[in-house]
C-alpha cells in the first residue's frame, strides 16, 4: 500500500478556490482512478497556511498512472496557482 501526504501552502484569500478544486480532484480520483483507496482533505490551518492531502494507493502503479493522468488536467493548474509551495512525500507499507 502507498500512502501519499501531500502539503499545500496558501494564502487565506485563496482557499475557496483551492478548496473547490481540492474537492473536485478527490472525487474523480476516487471515482475514475483504479487503486485509490482514500483521497482525504484536510481543512486550512491558517496558522500553518496549509491544507494537506492524504491520499491511500493500492500500488506504486496505480499511483503512478494517476499522476499521469493528472499532468493534463485543468484542474491541477487551478490548484497550483492557487498555492505558493507544496511538499509531497510518498511512504510505501509494507
Amino acid at each position: 500500500m502507498i500512502y501519499v501526504v501531500c502539503t499545500n501552502k496558501l494564502e487565506e484569500k485563496d482557499v475557496p478556490i483551492f478548496m473547490e478544486a481540492a474537492i473536485e480532484h478527490a472525487k474523480m480520483s476516487k471515482d475514475v482512478d483504479k487503486g485509490c483507496i482514500a483521497f482525504d482533505i484536510s481543512e486550512y490551518n491558517e496558522e500553518d497556511k496549509e491544507i494537506v492531502f492524504f491520499e491511500r494507493w493500492e500500488n506504486k502503479e496505480c499511483l503512478e498512472k494517476h499522476a499521469s493522468r493528472c499532468k493534463e488536467l485543468a484542474l491541477l493548474d487551478v490548484l497550483n496557482k492557487s498555492r505558493f509551495d507544496k511538499s509531497l512525500k510518498i511512504y510505501e507499507i509494507v
